[in-house]
């Protein structure tokens, strides 16, 4: 346990305000094995105690339920778009995707020229043409 005091240091102070230091003192022993056998998978001991195991910690991470709610949107989000843009008569506009951190989103003042695709018979008289210059 020598080499995980940094880890149950971090620990103790991040989620209890105690240091080492309190040991003895104002923190029984009774207090710190309690604390320590308490510990989730999110807490920096158990990742360093259990380094072949990290998987395990990421699903328990607050930071994988945003990440899944805004997956889950997006693809509710495409659902109805599809099924909207399928029993409409209308051209209807595709849903962005909610922003994420670290993502670039689309720039929205990408410029686009024309409303519909080429043909093949415009694209080889196109062609056709720019070859003969």
């Amino acid at each position: 346990m020598a080499h995980h005091q940094q880890a149950l240091e971090y620990d103790l102070m991040v989620r209890t305000h105690f240091t080492l230091d309190d040991l003895g003192r104002s923190l029984p022993w009774r207090a710190l094995f309690s604390f320590i056998s308490g510990l989730d998978k999110t807490s920096l001991l158990w990742q360093q105690m259990h380094q072949d195991r990290q998987d395990e910690a990421l699903w328990e991470s607050p930071a994988v339920l945003p990440q899944l709610v805004a997956l889950l949107v997006d693809e509710l989000r495409s659902m109805q778009y599809i099924y909207t843009a399928s029993h409409s008569e209308h051209a209807v506009k595709q849903p962005e995707p909610i922003p994420r951190p670290g993502i670039k989103q689309k720039k929205a003042d990408v410029k686009r020229f024309g409303s519909k695709p080429v043909t093949k018979q415009e694209f080889e008289t196109f062609w056709s043409s720019r070859k003969e210059d």
